[in-house]
């Protein structure tokens, strides 16, 4: 049986599809040698990541009662258009992602793992760099005004 690692590298060559280790440093996930399913165990590595982005974004673009302080804060600090379009982009991709989970084919997979990855690297990862540093000076610089009333979400 060949090593699932081997096997991907000539996929990725065939197809021309990102390097394994490009992907799996990207999306922070490790392919094992003994995969059984290679395309599907790299589309759930990934999917694990727009998750991850998903509820990040999520927690400073959309507040209500059950929000936490820091998120009700953080709200106040978050350029919206910027992060809504990549946002818009995280959705996209979970969708295509379940579309592939339910009827699984290697042309979607290889499709999947080009688009999402040129996705990440173009759109997303910059705006969830700017969201993270703006996030971060933003409570550099904080400073609490006195008569500051709080928000009612009821």
């Amino acid at each position: 049986m060949e090593d699932a690692r081997k096997k991907y590298a000539k996929m990725a060559k065939k197809f021309k599809l990102p390097k394994l280790e490009d992907l799996e440093k990207v999306f922070a996930f490790k392919l094992s040698t003994d995969a059984e399913n290679i395309y599907f165990d790299i589309i759930k590595g990934i999917e694990d990541s727009i998750i991850y982005a998903r509820s990040v974004m999520e927690n400073a673009l959309f507040i209500d009662e059950s929000s936490k302080w820091s998120q009700i804060y953080e709200s106040r600090f978050v350029k919206r258009k910027e992060i809504f379009g990549a946002y818009k982009k995280l959705m996209e991709l979970k969708w295509k992602y379940r579309k592939i989970y339910f009827d699984t084919k290697d042309q979607e997979c290889e499709c999947f793992i080009k688009e999402s990855y040129r996705m990440w690297i173009k759109e997303i990862k910059h705006a969830m760099l700017g969201l993270c540093s703006e996030m971060e000076n933003a409570w550099k610089n904080f400073k609490k005004r006195e008569r500051e009333k709080q928000r009612y979400f009821g």
